[in-house]
């Protein structure tokens, strides 16, 4: 089948936007939990490394105003965690990596 050069210009563009539509809709798993009480640390290594690698969490400090806003941001990406969950992420996060405010 020969397409002309207008059906590229429209083929190639919709498998792109389809392409990035598929990987928007796949949100990642939620951290497993067998109903026991998983600690802060377990917890933010599991739900972090759901869409990148931990050492992009660990190789940066900040304030712990700083943390939360990271956290609020992650979760409109479609992090997923309870809002205790949330709360523990960033109690964890602001204790063991954050930066002295300036």
């Amino acid at each position: 089948m020969r397409i002309g050069m207008r059906g590229f210009f429209v083929v190639i563009p919709a498998g792109v936007l389809l392409a990035w539509a598929s990987a928007q809709a796949q949100a990642p798993a939620p951290p497993p939990s067998d109903g026991a009480p998983i600690d802060a640390k377990t917890l933010v290594e599991q739900t972090c490394v759901g869409c990148h690698d931990l050492s992009v969490v660990t190789a940066t400090n900040r304030t712990p105003k700083e943390w939360s806003e990271v956290v609020d941001r992650m979760s409109d990406y479609g992090l997923t965690a309870t809002g205790d969950q949330l709360a523990e992420i960033k109690a964890y996060l602001a204790k063991s990596l954050a930066k002295a405010p300036s």
